[in-house]
């Protein structure tokens, strides 16, 4: 995440954020009814979330753990997952049975995957995790969440205009 931005407006109550570059796009929250300090360290939250999120997705960069996981199954290893890249896995394997195989974060083959005792492992070592049409809107949950704990009752999220979520009034 590159830049993260946050304006707070007191005569509005409202507070804007944006990460800059996050997740391969920008994600912006516009927030209402909150003080400018619990703004504030909602914002902070919310950036730790897009940054551990990334830290997890991101395929691309060699520190993140999908990046690990691939390296493994490409080799023919078994690796451990972290709580959240398992319970990712399995929505999505919720959501590549739902669609008849049209959702897939494999770049491959879905059934070649086999979960078991939190260990992941492929009879493919051409296939490969890519949570790219999956990780924005992951996250996003996940900041709803957040908000919603908070007692946000309004609220716009956009991630990258693909991903967005509104709560509330504006």
């Amino acid at each position: 995440m590159t830049n993260p931005q946050f304006t707070y407006y007191p005569g509005q109550v409202f507070f804007h954020g944006s990460t800059g570059r996050a997740m391969g796009t920008k994600f912006d929250a516009l927030v209402r009814g909150l003080s400018e300090s619990v703004s504030s360290r909602i914002w902070d939250e919310i950036c730790a979330l897009v940054r551990g999120d990334e830290a997890v997705f991101d395929r691309f960069s060699a520190e993140s753990e999908v990046f690990a996981v691939n390296k493994a199954l490409k080799a023919g290893t078994p690796v451990r997952l972290s709580e959240e890249l398992e319970q990712a896995l399995v929505q999505s394997w919720r959501y590549t049975e739902l669609t008849g195989g049209l959702f897939d974060i494999t770049r491959r083959d879905f059934s070649a995957l086999k979960l078991e005792n939190h260990c992941l492992s492929c009879s493919d070592t051409g296939t490969e995790l890519d949570f790219g049409g999956f990780a924005k809107g992951w996250t996003l949950g996940r900041i709803v969440g957040l908000l919603r704990r908070e007692g946000v009752v309004s609220a716009f999220l956009d991630f990258g205009m693909s991903s967005i979520y509104a709560m509330g009034q504006h």
